[in-house]
C-alpha cells in the first residue's frame, strides 16, 4: 500500500499560490445537486461562488487519514484526493488546491492510502479489529454496503457537521442506498468516481460516416435510440477485415462488449431489480415480461451474434481490453462502457472521432434513458465507526465537500470531461443525460448473485432467465436479507445507545 503525506507550511502554502498565478433511474439530476437545499452561507466570494458555511477550527496539525482507489485497474481516471503538487492538469490541479484550502484552514495535514478497488483488504483488517487507522475511506458502494452491515461504519446523521441536504451531496443515492431511513455512506461532489463510472455508450463517427448511416445524435433526441435500431443501422459493417476467413479482433463488428453489457444494456432498458417497502426497506423485485424478453433479446442480439465481437474467452484483461482497442480502431460501430472511457479515447494515438450517447432504450416506447454506477469501479464516502474524532472528521468532510461542489467538480464536468474530452455539443449534451439518468438500484449497488448471474447468462449464451432466477430464488433473498438484517442490527444498537 502506498503512502502519502502533505506537510504544508504557511510560506510554503503563499508560494504554491504565487506558482498558481504564474503557471495559468432516470430523468431527474442525479448529479450532487437536489432541487431543494437548506444550504446556508455567511456571505459570498468574489466569483459569486457562496462562502463556505463551515467555520474554521484549528486541529493542531492533526493528520488527516485518506483511503482511496488505487488508479491503476480502478475505472476512474482522476485522483479524488491524491496530489504531489501542480503538474497543469485542470482536476490534479484543483484537488490540490482544495487540498490546500483544508490544510491552511483547519491546520491539519493529510495522508493518502490507496487500496485495490474490489479489496481494500487492510482497511477492513484494521476496521475488524476496531482500530482507529483511518479518518475517510472512499470504497465502491459495494463495499460501503457490506461494511455497512458489518457494523464498520458511522451512521451519517450522527456526523454533526454533514448538511445531507446541501448541494454537495447526492439526494438520490441518499435515498436509495438507505435502509429503515438510515445510512452509511455519502457520495459528494468530491466522489469523482461516482460519476466517471456512470454506464455509458459511444459510437464510431468515422464508421457513421463511412457508412452514412442515420444519426444516432437525432435518434437520441426523438426518442428512437433503441437496440434494435443499433443493430438495424450497423447491419453492413461486419466483415473479415484481413482477408483470413477468421474472425476475431482484427476484424470489423457491429458492436464490441463483454459480459458487462448484461447490465449495460439491462439499466439502459429501465430495468429496475429492487425497490423499498414502507419501512425504507429494499426488497427484491419479480421479473417482468418485458424484462424477460428484453433480456432473451440481447442475448440473442449480442453474445450469439456472431456480428459481434464478443470479448468473453479471450482472458480478463483482455476482455476489457479487446472491445476498447476495437473500438479505437474504427473495426465496430458501438461499445458500451463508463464514462471513465471517454478521457481513454480522447487520448488515444489513434485519434478515433467518438461520440456519446445514453445506452439504448430496449423499444420506442420506454420513457426515458436509463444508466448505473458501477458497484466496485464507484466511488462513496465512508466515517469508519473506530474514528477517534467524529466531530474534527465531519467538519473537515463537509467543507471538502462544498469546496469540491464549486470549485472541483466543475473542473471535472465541464471543463474536462464537457469541453475536453467530448468531441461535439451534442456529446456534451449527453453527458448530462447519462449522469441524470442514473438508477441507484440496491441489489446492483450490493453486487449480490443476481447480478453475476445476469453477467453469466450472457457468458453462457443461455437466454432461460426465468429458469435461472427461480433455482436461485432462495439466494438472491438470502443475500439481501443478511445484508439488510446486518444494517438494521447496527441501526437498533445505535438507537439502543441513544
Amino acid at each position: 500500500m502506498k503512502t502519502h503525506l502533505i506537510k504544508v507550511s504557511a510560506l510554503l502554502l503563499l508560494l504554491a499560490a504565487l506558482l498558481s498565478c504564474l503557471a495559468g433511474c432516470g430523468d431527474h439530476d442525479q448529479t450532487p445537486t437536489p432541487s431543494q437545499s437548506t444550504e446556508t452561507t455567511t456571505g459570498a466570494l468574489d466569483n459569486g461562488i457562496p462562502a463556505s458555511p463551515v467555520e474554521e477550527k484549528d486541529y493542531e496539525g492533526h493528520v488527516l487519514r485518506i483511503c482511496t482507489h488505487y488508479m491503476d485497474g480502478s475505472g476512474s481516471t482522476h485522483w479524488e484526493f491524491f496530489s504531489e503538487g501542480y503538474n497543469g492538469e485542470r482536476i490534479n490541479d484543483e484537488v490540490y488546491e482544495r487540498n490546500l484550502y483544508i490544510i491552511d484552514k483547519y491546520n491539519v495535514d493529510f495522508e493518502f492510502s490507496n487500496s485495490v478497488s474490489f479489496s481494500f483488504d487492510k482497511c477492513v483488517t484494521a476496521m475488524s479489529a476496531g482500530e482507529d487507522q483511518y479518518d475517510l475511506i472512499l470504497p465502491g458502494v459495494a463495499k460501503a454496503l457490506e461494511w455497512a452491515g458489518r457494523g464498520f461504519l458511522t451512521e451519517v446523521s450522527q456526523l454533526p457537521h454533514q448538511d445531507l441536504a446541501a448541494k454537495w451531496w447526492n439526494q438520490d443515492f441518499l435515498e436509495a442506498s438507505s435502509v429503515e431511513n438510515s445510512n452509511y455512506s455519502l457520495i459528494g461532489s468530491h466522489n469523482l468516481a461516482a460519476y466517471d463510472s456512470a454506464a455509458a455508450g459511444f459510437f464510431n463517427k468515422t464508421v457513421v460516416e463511412t457508412y452514412e448511416m442515420e444519426n444516432p445524435y437525432d435518434l437520441v433526441n426523438n426518442g428512437t435510440w433503441t437496440m434494435e435500431k443499433l443493430f438495424d443501422m450497423a447491419r453492413e459493417i461486419p466483415g473479415d477485415h484481413n482477408g483470413d476467413h477468421l474472425m476475431d479482433q482484427n476484424d470489423r463488428y457491429i458492436i464490441s462488449v463483454n459480459s458487462y453489457a448484461a447490465l449495460t444494456f439491462s439499466y439502459g432498458a429501465g430495468i429496475q431489480l429492487s425497490t423499498k417497502d414502507e419501512n425504507d426497506v429494499p426488497r427484491i423485485l419479480s421479473l417482468n415480461q418485458n424484462y424477460i424478453d428484453h433480456f432473451q433479446n440481447m442475448v440473442e442480439m449480442i453474445s450469439k451474434n456472431p456480428d459481434v465481437f464478443f470479448a468473453e474467452g479471450y482472458g480478463t484483461a483482455e476482455r476489457t481490453k479487446y472491445p476498447q482497442e476495437m473500438f479505437m480502431n474504427n473495426r465496430t460501430f458501438f461499445c458500451d462502457g463508463t464514462m471513465a472511457n471517454a478521457s481513454l479515447f480522447s487520448l488515444s494515438e489513434t485519434g478515433v472521432n467518438y461520440g456519446l450517447v445514453p445506452l439504448p432504450k430496449a423499444n420506442s416506447q420506454q420513457e426515458g434513458y436509463g444508466s448505473f454506477i458501477h458497484y466496485g469501479h464507484s466511488s462513496v464516502t465512508v466515517v469508519p465507526r473506530a474514528a477517534s474524532d467524529k466531530e474534527r472528521t465531519s467538519r473537515i468532510l463537509e467543507d471538502i465537500a462544498y469546496y469540491s461542489r464549486y470549485y472541483l467538480y466543475p473542473e471535472y464536468l465541464e471543463t474536462t470531461v464537457k469541453s475536453r474530452y467530448m468531441k461535439d455539443p451534442e456529446a456534451s449534451k449527453n453527458v448530462d443525460l447519462v449522469l441524470n439518468s442514473i438508477c441507484y438500484d440496491f441489489v446492483n449497488m450490493m453486487n449480490n448473485s443476481m447480478i453475476e448471474d445476469l453477467r453469466n447468462l450472457m457468458i453462457g449464451r443461455d437466454t432461460d432467465i426465468v429458469s435461472r432466477f427461480k433455482k436461485n430464488q432462495r439466494t438472491y433473498d438470502l443475500e439481501l436479507k443478511r445484508m439488510i438484517e446486518g444494517i438494521q442490527k447496527v441501526n437498533a444498537s445505535l438507537k439502543g445507545g441513544a
